[in-house]
């Protein structure tokens, strides 16, 4: 385009050569009503990039929605306490596969979210149930790639957050994955992310749980009678790869929680963390499950007999995916013994608070043999050496709504 400017004049000539790309619409698709049929249609409809909105009104789910693979779709309701789905009777009334965007708008009631891939966002949500389980369930069903993404903004009333990097139920299934292999990459979106979120519990149960090689991130949450957990190494599952917990407040008033952390496996930073309330155990505990149960077969105990340990001592120490184990040397081919070589990244736990004073860590189920301060983790020495954490709020938080949104039936 050319264009005339007048300056002080003189004539001045300025070419504006435009580049401009042919637009690209992503449209939203209208569900007729909120109850499934309609929704999975609606989804059924829609094209790659589109969003898929949920009218106002309150569904009973009897059968669950199934967001394809790929579809990078976003599915919004009318908002949390507008858009109201009760699943009490099927339990996970939405599968999110891989590659897609957005869940966002809706209360679940006694039901669940299953969700893989990378790059997801769920947010704005109200997850409720007078009866414990998942509000959203990182699945991870690929053994090559940890599910990445952000949970922000939900309520979760007696409901938890599970990350899961690949639940492989045999030593063939354990055999490819990739978990505890890759790097740790600590402070880096290579992990799930939950924040800004609440959690209220009036039954007993966890806000968070990790395993099978899963990688989290918990910040900035508020939590009130539950507490925050992960686990190790059970039966054939591997146990959570990383953890990053900081700056969350964790608050005891009614419900008889014991402890404000249980950390039972893999390695990662625990700081600023604001806990209040009388704790029946006044620090947060880490153990090691084999030291006291083998929970079946092939790991068997920690004890120095079993070939999956590093058997540095006669304890049997390192233990697989004990706490301040960093990953594995090499991939594993399925056929021990020997595993392959952990290699050792102590945990690093600093500032954090419990009713104003300086909270510790507890040894607990007799693993002080096998999980040693100052060895395998470290408690108000500082910050860990050269962490820096990833950028808040997460980058997904801050995507803008898709533009040249058409609205179609």
């Amino acid at each position: 385009m050319l264009v005339t400017v007048r300056n002080s004049g003189i004539w001045t000539f300025v070419l504006f050569l435009l580049f401009v790309a042919s637009p690209s619409f992503a449209d939203t698709r209208v569900a007729a009503t909120c109850d499934a049929a309609s929704v999975q249609a609606a989804i059924n409809n829609a094209s790659r990039g589109d969003t898929v909105t949920v009218p106002a009104g309150k569904c009973v789910w009897l059968t669950p929605v199934n967001i394809p693979a790929g579809t990078n779709i976003t599915l919004q309701g009318a908002g949390a306490g507008v858009t109201t789905i009760d699943a009490t009777s099927i339990g996970t009334p939405l599968f999110v596969a891989v590659g897609n965007r957005r869940v966002t708008g809706f209360t679940f009631v006694c039901g669940y979210i299953t969700i893989d891939g990378e790059d997801w966002r769920i947010d704005h949500n109200a997850f409720t149930c007078g009866s414990f389980q998942a509000g959203v369930y990182v699945a991870g069903y690929r053994p090559q790639a940890s599910p990445k993404g952000l949970i922000d903004h939900n309520s979760f009333l007696n409901r938890r957050v599970i990350v899961y990097g690949y639940p492989g139920v045999s030593l063939a299934e354990l055999s490819r994955t990739t978990q505890w292999f890759d790097p740790l990459a600590l402070g880096t979106a290579d992990a799930v992310y939950i924040e800004d979120n609440t959690f209220l519990y009036t039954v007993f149960g966890n806000a968070m749980d990790c395993q099978h090689g899963g990688r989290l991130v918990f910040r900035h949450n508020t939590v009130t009678d539950t507490y925050l957990e992960v686990h190790s190494v059970q039966g054939t599952a591997r146990a959570c790869r990383k953890w990053e917990i900081y700056e969350n407040t964790i608050t005891k008033t009614n419900f008889d929680v014991y402890r404000p952390m249980f950390l039972r496996g893999g390695t990662g930073v625990v700081f600023n963390n604001t806990m209040t309330g009388a704790f029946g155990e006044r620090a947060m505990s880490i153990d090691n499950v084999r030291d006291v149960t083998t929970y079946g077969l092939p790991f068997g105990l920690c004890d120095g007999s079993s070939p999956w340990d590093g058997k540095a001592d006669a304890t049997g120490w390192p233990c697989l995916d004990q706490i301040g184990r960093g990953g594995d040397g090499s991939i594993f081919n399925g056929t021990p013994p020997p595993y392959p070589v952990q290699m050792s990244e102590p945990a690093y736990f600093w500032n954090n608070t419990l009713d104003g004073a300086p909270a510790g860590v507890s040894v607990d189920n007799g693993s002080v043999n096998h999980i040693r301060a100052d060895r395998d983790y470290f408690v108000n020495k500082g910050s860990k050496p050269g962490y820096i954490p990833y950028p808040y709020p997460h980058p997904l938080q801050r995507l803008p709504p898709p533009l040249n949104v058409r609205l179609l039936p």
